[in-house]
């Protein structure tokens, strides 16, 4: 009941335009309700006005645009992302899918690789990483 009530309590501030609220969490309210797009907008604008040294916005906004399948500008934004915090395992994660989607399977085990130092439990990035593996052998 409680997250209702917050999911609840963002939408009102985002629908009323209340300034208190942050154009970084109004955009990942966004996200979390699947309007990919309008997330990407209001990311945009809060990367250009307050969140240009947050890694955690290039992610949220690269993760839109995987969603939107603008996978080279999530591996943009998955690179700024890197640059900014070396530690955010999610970023080497979606940077992973899109060059696997792209089929760039070195880029991709490369950074399905990175991912697991910091995350070794993940088990989809693990999955990721061997049928990277397994299509790389394929393609020689």
């Amino acid at each position: 009941m409680k997250k209702i009530m917050k999911k609840l309590l963002y939408l009102c501030l985002l629908l009323t335009g209340c300034s208190q609220i942050s154009l970084y969490k109004k955009a990942l309210v966004l996200e979390k309700t699947k309007q990919y797009a309008k997330a990407v907008e209001t990311y945009n604008l809060a990367i250009k006005n307050e969140e240009k040294n947050n890694s955690l916005a290039f992610t949220g906004r690269g993760h839109c645009k995987y969603h939107l399948n603008d996978f080279k500008g999530c591996i943009n934004d998955m690179s700024q992302a890197i640059k900014l915090n070396t530690k955010n395992a999610r970023a080497y994660d979606l940077k992973g899918l899109c060059e696997y989607k792209m089929k760039d399977y070195k880029s991709a085990i490369q950074d399905f690789s990175e991912s697991l130092k910091l995350e070794p439990n993940n088990k989809l990035a693990q999955k990721d990483l061997n049928d990277c593996k397994k299509l790389l052998e394929k393609s020689n």
